[in-house]
């Protein structure tokens, strides 16, 4: 899959570019195979991934800083892996696997100010990791299922680690099922987190987290509803520093949250579908106005609270969706060296409507922010208005 788009975008926060672009074009590619023998099945994959990203300016107004800025991003991703499954018996399966990561990417940067020209970036720099893992997957025919996982990493920058996933489950009868979960989890930086120029951080480490979740699912005569609790600890988390615009590793993070999605069907045509989430985050980071150690009983840009409903009706070749988001207040970067600032939470309505003409051909509307609501998502960034898409899909 290739695709390409030109965009035209901001020059930062309260502030428009009428000559600042973005061009960005990606290549998706891949391949696999399965091979089935009597008590086994191999599995490979292969994936290829290949993205230009190019930012330019060529402004004519010299109140802009750099007036000429060219910046170049290239990079490439492959992942290849190849596992079997095996039935050990009616009741376990075992699944074993090896896999392989690689990215490189290089940047180059040129621009034009008053102070006159500069130049910078970086050659081709990568990292690779390779893995194996296993899965051992129990059922015994009454109810209970659990799976428990262990993945052995070798990272090309930072060593060996382990990682493992225990899921549970137990059908308490035919319309409920309890469940839970505990899985560490090592997340390493990106090339461009580490190496670019501005924002990168050679130092950053990785980013280590343990998740502990238990949930109930209900299913009953076209309704189901599935609640879920969890928390989360992560150390070592690679954020951004919005006021020195650096990325670095806060210390540590406390997440506690709560989730809950229902489906009902209301009639042969209707059904109604909502979820709501909540977050509880506190955080062990650098302060934002003294930059010295300091603690958030908030996450940055993370509402405490969200709510999405839709009500969708379906009649032949024709479909149509009423929605509606909520948002509750939430905190962002204030400036430099300023106290964070509170957003006011928000609700927009959303509609959508299609209908399909012989299988091929499809005519549809997307409405958007139907009441007109004035939001911020992004302090210092416009969100959308009032906004109707039409269009025609045609499948040869």
């Amino acid at each position: 899959m290739y695709s390409a788009y030109k965009a035209g975008i901001d020059a930062g926060v309260f502030s428009d570019d009428k000559n600042y672009t973005l061009h960005n074009n990606v290549l998706n590619t891949g391949t696999g195979f399965q091979y089935k023998l009597p008590k086994i099945t191999i599995t490979g994959n292969y994936q290829f991934s290949q993205t230009n990203r190019n930012y330019e300016r060529d402004s004519a107004d010299k109140a802009v800083f750099s007036y000429y800025l060219r910046n170049a991003y290239f990079a490439k991703t492959q992942f290849a892996e190849l596992y079997a499954t095996l039935p050990i018996n009616a009741n376990i399966h075992l699944l074993q696997g090896i896999e392989y990561r690689y990215a490189n990417m290089n940047n180059n940067y040129n621009s034009v100010s008053a102070f006159g020209p500069f130049k910078t970036g970086f050659n081709d720099t990568s990292t690779s990791q390779s893995s194996a893992y296993t899965s051992l997957q129990i059922n015994n025919k009454k109810g209970f299922f659990t799976d428990l996982g262990v993945r052995f990493n070798q990272h090309s920058k930072y060593g060996n680690n382990t990682t493992f996933t225990f899921n549970p489950s137990y059908t308490v009868s035919e319309t409920i099922r309890i469940f839970g979960s505990i899985a560490s989890g090592f997340k390493a930086p990106s090339l461009y987190q580490l190496f670019d120029q501005f924002s990168g951080r050679p130092n950053l480490q990785p980013e280590k987290s343990t998740t502990y979740e238990a949930g109930i699912a209900h299913t009953l005569n076209g309704f189901s509803s599935r609640l879920v609790v969890f928390y989360r600890n992560i150390n070592n988390g690679i954020d951004y520093d919005y006021v020195r615009s650096k990325y670095f590793n806060f210390v540590k993070q406390t997440v506690i949250g709560v989730e809950y999605e229902t489906s009902t069907k209301l009639s042969n045509n209707l059904d109604f579908r909502a979820n709501f989430s909540f977050l509880s985050i506190s955080d062990s980071t650098q302060s934002r106005q003294s930059f010295k150690d300091t603690g958030y009983v908030y996450g940055l840009r993370r509402p405490g609270i969200n709510i999405n409903a839709s009500l969708n009706y379906h009649q032949g070749n024709f479909f149509a969706s009423v929605s509606t988001k909520y948002v509750s207040s939430r905190y962002d970067i204030g400036g430099y060296k300023k106290a964070d600032v509170s957003m006011a939470g928000y609700l927009i309505v959303n509609g959508y409507a299609e209908y399909t003409v012989k299988q091929k051909i499809k005519l549809f509307a997307d409405a958007q922010n139907i009441g007109n609501q004035t939001f911020v998502d992004l302090r210092g960034f416009n969100s959308i208005p009032f906004m109707i898409n039409t269009g025609i899909t045609i499948n040869l």
